[in-house]
């Protein structure tokens, strides 16, 4: 009984070791293939890379040929250059704007009766008239902007 024993023993062991030497192999046989797969992943990869880069190298040179000759950062400098160009003259423009009357404002202002009443009679002062011009077109702007408000609030 004893040697019965023993003997099934021997046998659960031996099977049990057959059994793991399987798993071993069926995890090699997968690590194996999985390697295959990722080196097989990587060079496709690598090929599709330099193809992509291969595409834009052509993309760029047609389009220095586009632009007759000219490097695509000389050409966006350019246009930034003309944007900031552009940009100059419109704060330069709404400066003097804001900083000279118009010719309606001017002949507005010399036909107003304000005008007349800031001038004592017979005097003619061109730069008390160029300060008296200027406060009165900010009063009228600011009393436009008020009715303006006061428009919108009803």
């Amino acid at each position: 009984m004893a040697r019965q024993s023993v003997d099934a023993k021997r046998e659960a062991s031996k099977t049990r070791a057959s059994e793991r030497e399987k798993k071993d192999e069926a995890y090699l046989e997968r690590a194996k293939a999985n390697r295959e797969r990722a080196l097989d992943f990587r060079v496709r990869a690598r090929q599709s890379k330099e193809a992509f880069i291969a595409e834009r190298k052509e993309k760029v040179k047609s389009e220095r040929c586009a632009t007759g000759g000219g490097s695509l950062g000389g050409l966006l400098a350019a246009e930034t250059k003309a944007r900031i160009l552009r940009m100059n003259r419109k704060s330069v423009a709404e400066s003097y704007k804001h900083r000279f009357v118009s010719k309606k404002e001017e002949q507005e202002w010399e036909a107003s009766t304000l005008r007349r009443l800031g001038q004592p009679l017979g005097q003619q002062s061109s730069a008390r008239g160029a300060l008296v011009l200027r406060s009165a077109r900010l009063l009228t702007r600011s009393h436009s902007a008020r009715a303006e408000r006061k428009q919108s609030r009803v």
